[in-house]
């Protein structure tokens, strides 16, 4: 079984998803459809040719990218969050100690690196 995904662009409503999940059911060898709406992705286990699925999803005119195979669609957010974390817990700090100057940790969880001020 593989899995595929997929940015549908324009999909942004339940009516959307609930196209993209019939669309999807038509085809054998669909074994599993994970959408997220927020994001606007959809994961497809399959066991039929990614470009067949590919195909469907593109049918719908819904701006659909064919985002990569394998692992997971979300791949990289939990190091994404963790740097806004950081980001939010320096921003804090800075709002309740005013005047305070940013050190190098703080500089890198800005985002700043060595960035002159």
């Amino acid at each position: 079984m593989a899995t595929a995904h997929f940015r549908i662009a324009k999909m942004d409503c339940a009516a959307e998803e609930q196209l993209v999940r019939m669309r999807l059911s038509t085809l054998d060898g669909i074994d599993h459809v994970a959408v997220d709406l927020g994001v606007r992705e959809v994961s497809v286990q399959h066991r039929i040719d990614t470009d067949a699925v590919d195909a469907a999803l593109r049918s719908l005119d819904l701006g659909t990218t064919h985002l990569g195979d394998g692992g997971g669609h979300l791949a990289g957010v939990d190091e994404l969050l963790r740097e806004l974390v950081g980001r939010q817990a320096v921003a804090r700090r800075l709002l309740h100690e005013p005047g305070g100057e940013l050190g190098l940790g703080d500089r890198e969880a800005l985002g700043l690196g060595d960035a002159v001020e």
